[in-house]
């Protein structure tokens, strides 16, 4: 009958709302979304999936046994913390005898993780922007040099980049950050490396100018 039986701390403290105003009520839903609207239990319960079109992704098999897993963005309506990004898993629930008693949901906020791979993927797309505006300004690219170093330094990622002597050229504000030596220091020289490395030893950019990746495990 869609009642909630249970309804633990955890659950709580994500959604905001205590389990004494939800249990024994069919109110789970309005504590979850802001619309009325099945959550993944529901539709588990049902047997039926004809709403996928709730969720963004695809319905996926969980590993709870004949469970169904999905990730989506909530927006709790009671939560101090909202948006949150979920892992959700939902899976049929039997009693001693093999009947089926209940559906449990287990909610798991990854919104860390997920904002990390995002920031991740937008910063890959800059790079290849990057990429692309070098290769079409090629001929030109001496009068462009300013505008693509300044992108290169709103990069949230380390970026380096040398020149044909192995030189280095470019080396942004992530790069000083991460290895704590400024660009002034090593822009000019060839020690790329110490921003990496203890030793002296050749770096993946170097593999990839010389177009030579024979020592490439040394």
């Amino acid at each position: 009958d869609h009642q909630v039986i249970m309804w633990n701390k955890a659950t709580e403290e994500m959604t905001g709302v205590k389990a004494s105003e939800v249990i024994g009520t069919r109110k789970y839903r309005d504590a979850i979304y802001k619309e009325d609207r099945p959550i993944l239990a529901d539709l588990v319960l049902d047997g039926s999936f004809e709403k996928t079109d709730l969720y963004p992704v695809e319905i996926e098999e969980s590993t709870i046994s004949e469970g169904k897993k999905v990730q989506n963005w909530v927006d709790f309506p009671y939560a101090e913390k909202s948006p949150l990004y979920l892992t959700i898993d939902s899976g049929p629930v039997y009693d001693a005898n093999g009947e089926r008693v209940a559906v449990l949901q287990i909610m798991q906020d990854i919104t860390t993780m997920k904002k990390q791979e995002d920031s991740i993927h937008e910063s890959r797309e800059k790079l290849q922007d990057i990429n692309d505006e070098l290769i079409r300004a090629e001929k030109n690219i001496s009068t462009q040099k300013e505008y693509y170093e300044s992108l290169i330094q709103e990069l949230g990622v380390p970026v380096f980049v040398i020149n044909k002597e192995h030189k280095v050229i470019t080396w942004n504000q992530a790069c000083e950050e991460l290895s704590g030596i400024k660009a002034e220091e090593i822009i000019g020289t060839n020690g790329h490396w110490k921003g990496f490395y203890p030793k002296k030893r050749r770096l993946f950019a170097d593999f990839i100018l010389d177009d030579d990746f024979s020592e490439i495990d040394a």
